[in-house]
Formats: structure tokens, C-alpha cells, sequence
């Protein structure tokens, strides 16, 4: 729903960037242990459309701990479980989905139970600037970008080693 006034209707209607107030339901995220009841196939499927490329087989033969998930399978949040607190190994909203808002929709629901959490993205990820922002702190390296939530001070070396250390989930061109 667009809320706006009538002198602003003709911008609402056909710019992109609007002249009102736009009102969306939220989506309906869900919480699963481990891969219990979840699609694997449409799993799959929405990380290949939300990274444009297939995931690794290695990837489904690890468990995470937590899964969150649109209900429609368009997007996810992927954590695993570690001693330095929720390591986030992936992240996605499906291509057709991506400005819907989504992916607030699933960091929220993820923020709300993991106040530690900690992740990595490529230097050229397009929503780079956005996990900035959720952030509390990052460290820019030439393969990747360590971003951090909650995580206490003294923890921010070990956080980065590990993270630095896990595998590819998404390999590019083959690497």
C-alpha cells in the first residue's frame, strides 16, 4: 500500500523513487534446527538465483544449527553454531524477491535470537554497504570483508581466523 497526496500521485505512480509512504507486510520468516523440514532442492534453487551461481555440494553435507526462512523459499539465513558465538555462512534473497524487504525481514529474525553473530562477504558484494550498517565493526581483506555483531573485543582476532578459515560455500568460476 502507497500512501500519498493527490498533487503527489502522478510521481508515485510512475517514478521510481515515489512521493509517498510505502506500507508492506512483513514477511512470514520460520525458524528450523539443523535442516529439519526443509526443501533442499529449493534451498539450492534460492541460493543459485540469490548468488547467480550453484552453491558446493559441500555445503548440504554440513549441518547448521539454525535455518531462517521465507515461507516461500525466497529468502534465508543460514548460522552455524561455534564457541565465538552464530557464525552466519549464508545469506540470501532470491533475485526476483531482492527490494521487497526480505532481508531485513530475516535479519531481524535472526539478530533477535543470536545478539553474537559475525559473517563474511566478498569485497565486491552488492549489499556490502547494507551488512556495514548492521555491523558494530569489519576488517577489509583482499579475498574478503569479516563483519561482526555483538562480538566482545578481545573475541574480534579468533573471530576473524575462523571465519577466514571455512570453506567456499559459493565457488566462483570453479575456485
Amino acid at each position: 500500500v502507497a500512501v500519498t497526496s493527490p498533487l503527489n500521485l502522478l510521481r508515485e505512480l510512475f517514478t521510481v523513487k515515489g512521493a509517498g509512504t510505502l506500507l508492506r507486510p512483513g514477511a512470514l520468516i520460520t525458524r528450523h534446527e539443523g535442516c529439519k523440514d526443509i526443501d533442499l532442492v529449493r534451498l539450492r534453487e534460492l541460493l543459485a538465483s540469490s548468488f547467480r551461481r550453484p552453491p558446493a555440494e559441500a555445503f548440504f553435507v554440513r549441518t547448521p544449527s539454525v535455518v531462517y526462512l521465507e515461507e516461500a523459499y525466497r529468502g534465508c539465513a543460514v548460522l552455524a553454531a561455534t564457541p565465538l558465538g552464530a557464525y552466519l555462512t549464508k545469506f540470501a534473497v532470491s533475485a526476483e524477491a531482492q527490494g521487497e524487504g526480505i532481508a531485513r525481514d530475516l535479519w531481524d529474525a535472526l539478530a533477535a535470537e543470536s545478539p553474537v553473530v559475525f559473517w563474511r562477504a566478498r569485497p565486491a558484494n552488492p549489499i556490502g554497504d547494507w551488512y556495514a550498517r548492521l555491523a558494530d565493526g569489519l576488517v577489509r581483506l583482499s579475498e574478503w570483508t569479516v563483519y561482526w555483531k555483538g562480538v566482545p573485543h578481545e573475541s574480534i582476532p579468533a573471530v576473524v581466523a575462523f571465519t577466514l578459515a571455512q570453506p567456499v560455500d559459493i565457488p566462483r568460476n570453479g575456485s
